[in-house]
């Protein structure tokens, strides 16, 4: 509390930019120690949503368009989880 007021606490952790991030995501692909599986999920659930034929046609209403997105988010999810710590380690030299 200074001059009765209560000052606010600086965050210890920095933001990132989208640029930033971009590099970091693109470093980990690169990476030797990044699981094939990783990467294999990752390119798969983009390519799943890239390619024209689905287990589900996209002129359905709602429900074509939602398992591509339900697969590519599962997709990037997952591989988030896999390389969290390779992404951290990469976070620490960049900034």
């Amino acid at each position: 509390m200074k001059n009765g007021m209560i000052t606010l606490m600086k965050p210890t952790t920095t933001t990132l930019s989208s640029l930033q991030k971009l590099h970091i995501l693109w470093n980990v692909l690169r990476h030797p120690r990044t699981s094939p599986i990783a990467k294999f999920l990752l390119g798969g659930s983009l390519l799943y949503g890239i390619l024209p034929f689905d287990f589900i046609p996209d002129f359905l209403p709602l429900i074509g368009i939602t398992d591509d997105a339900t697969l590519l988010i599962a997709g990037i999810m997952v591989f988030m989880k896999m390389t969290k710590a390779m992404r951290k380690e990469i976070e620490k030299n960049i900034s």
